[in-house]
C-alpha cells in the first residue's frame, strides 16, 4: 500500500527525517512561529499519519527552516570555529 501525500508533507516528511529531528524539536520550533496545533498533531502529520491546515504547514515550514538554520550553524561552529555567523551572513574572526 502505498502513501499519497502532497508535495509540501512528503518534503517535511522527508526533512525531519533525513535530518534525524525529533518531533518534539519541530514542534517547538513551530509554536516558536506562532503555530497552534498540538504536539501530536504536528508529530502525526511529520510522520505522514495526518494533516494540518494549510496556513498550520506553512508555519510548520518556518519552525522547520528555523531548526535546519540552527542545526546549520552548529555544525559550521563545530567545523569551522573560527568563523562567526551574524545576522548579514559568515565572517571569519
Amino acid at each position: 500500500m502505498s502513501v499519497e501525500w502532497d508535495p509540501q508533507q512528503r518534503d517535511v516528511v522527508e526533512l525531519v527525517q533525513s535530518h534525524g529531528f525529533q518531533p518534539w524539536e519541530v514542534w517547538v520550533e513551530y509554536i516558536a512561529v506562532a503555530g497552534n496545533a498540538s504536539e501530536k498533531a504536528v508529530a502525526d502529520y511529520v510522520f505522514g499519519r495526518g494533516d494540518l491546515p494549510q496556513l498550520e504547514r506553512d508555519l510548520l515550514d518556518e519552525g522547520l527552516k528555523s531548526l535546519v538554520e540552527k542545526e546549520w550553524d552548529h555544525q559550521l561552529r563545530r567545523f569551522f570555529p573560527h568563523v562567526t555567523c551574524t545576522n548579514t551572513g559568515v565572517e571569519d574572526r
